[in-house]
């Protein structure tokens, strides 16, 4: 097994990074296609002529051996770096240009290799949790990549989106579907409200709508992270509302079902053992935990089915990080607009906000009433609040009604959604939709 130490020293690999910077300084045109960075060298004589070399070519100037030693010699590096006769050296001894691409793979490999030893370290050490561990080790196949995007087939794709009228995937709330054209995958949506509001009401009836079933075989892959209550109490939402039976008689349905609501519960649940959803209900989960149970679904599901994630609620995460909760909660939002861009799927996460709502004389939430906001507000791609009239004013003319209030859309319109809410069979329905002006 390599140490650190081997690792820097290697004979093999300080050959390949004189290659890789010989030829560099021989034809200046491979830097057009070099994804290397000074740090991905292992000694620092290495990493100070390559980022010479790219100060130079960030001038514009052209440049070989002589140049560059002039540009060291004005910095005071040349001796560092060894010297015209060095330079002179790095180029003599290459023979062809066309090994860069096979010298540079060297450097990087060895790069990540270096870099992974350091993070088995800090886990050894106890200074790294594993989840942590994991997420490092899996960023390195991530961060470092020679991919060049083609632009013909972007615009392709740009354009046979544009024939698609649907465009997202459709959730089943009409109005919302005007508005945002559906759920697309990459996207972070953030639905945000105070207790009682519905939150999880609203999630649920999005994911029973959308999932592939025996009623909707055009339906996509779920998986929810359920970390306020147990799966089980997701189920009997989801069978009180497909099987009408009232949410409360569950709580003890020995004594409060009749003949008619046992008949009706298990056939609703039943139908839901038709759905494509996975629920993951363990408590104090990390944001790591999340990816990698996301990265198992797309992985049994594959990678061409539609896929949405949901997250009841952001602020459950735990973090392992020793800064504010504010910062940690920035990180995992973070990470969770990365994580939809990563599986190519729609991250659904569900926000508490600031008890500053109930203070106020129009209670409808606003962006800055987020808790812990950090970069939720500049991360998420949607930002949508619920809001129930009834609940604060009994006698509200909006009785039932939840507003939906689309309040940021990255690449759409803003405006509210109104919907009915069944309270008994925590059902949502659509109702009207009052357009807004754009973000």
């Amino acid at each position: 097994m390599y140490n650190i130490s081997d690792l820097i020293t290697d004979d093999a690999l300080i050959a390949s990074e004189a290659n890789v910077l010989g030829i560099i300084l021989k034809d200046r045109g491979v830097l057009r296609s070099s994804i290397l960075k000074a740090e991905h060298f292992s000694t620092l004589k290495h990493k100070e002529l390559f980022n010479t070399i790219l100060e130079s070519d960030k001038r514009g100037e052209k440049f070989d051996y002589s140049t560059i030693y002039g540009d060291l010699l004005q910095s005071g590096k040349s001796e560092l770096v060894g010297g015209f006769e060095y330079l002179s050296k790095l180029v003599d001894s290459i023979p062809t240009t066309a090994d860069f691409k096979f010298h540079e793979s060297k450097v990087i490999k060895a790069f990540q290799r270096r870099q992974g030893a350091e993070i088995l370290k800090s886990f050894m050490e106890n200074d790294l949790s594993l989840e942590d561990t994991i997420l490092g080790m899996k960023s390195l196949n991530t961060i470092i990549t020679n991919d060049l995007p083609d632009l013909n087939s972007a615009i392709d794709d740009a354009w046979m989106a544009l024939m698609d009228e649907a465009q997202g995937i459709p959730t089943g709330y009409h109005e919302y579907d005007r508005l945002t054209k559906g759920l697309h995958a990459g996207d972070l949506i953030i639905i945000g409200a105070r207790p009682s509001m519905g939150k999880t009401a609203f999630v649920l009836n999005l994911i029973n709508n959308i999932t592939k079933s025996d009623a909707n075989k055009e339906g996509c892959v779920s998986g929810v992270f359920s970390l306020e209550m147990p799966a089980s109490q997701l189920i009997y939402r989801l069978a009180s509302m497909n099987g009408r039976v009232p949410l409360i008689k569950f709580r003890e349905a020995l004594n409060a079902f009749n003949q008619d609501d046992w008949s009706k519960a298990n056939l609703a649940m039943q139908y839901a053992k038709s759905l494509d959803m996975r629920i993951f209900d363990k408590a104090g989960v990390t944001v790591a935990d999340i990816w990698r149970q996301t990265e198992m679904l797309r992985s049994y599901y594959g990678k061409d089915r539609q896929m949405v994630i949901v997250i009841d609620y952001l602020q459950l995460i735990r973090s392992n990080a020793k800064s504010s909760r504010n910062e940690q909660v920035s990180e995992i939002s973070q990470t969770l607009k990365i994580m939809a861009r990563e599986f190519n799927c729609t991250v659904i996460a569900l926000s508490q906000l600031n008890r500053s709502v109930e203070q106020r004389e129009n209670k409808r939430p606003v962006m800055s009433d987020i808790r812990d906001s950090g970069s939720i507000e500049q991360d998420a791609d949607v930002i949508g609040f619920l809001y129930r009239d009834d609940y604060y004013n009994p006698d509200s003319d909006a009785q039932n009604i939840v507003e939906l209030n689309i309040t940021k859309q990255r690449n759409g319109p803003l405006g509210t959604v109104q919907l009915y809410f069944a309270k008994e069979y925590t059902q949502m329905l659509s109702l009207s939709v009052r357009d807004g002006e754009g973000e």
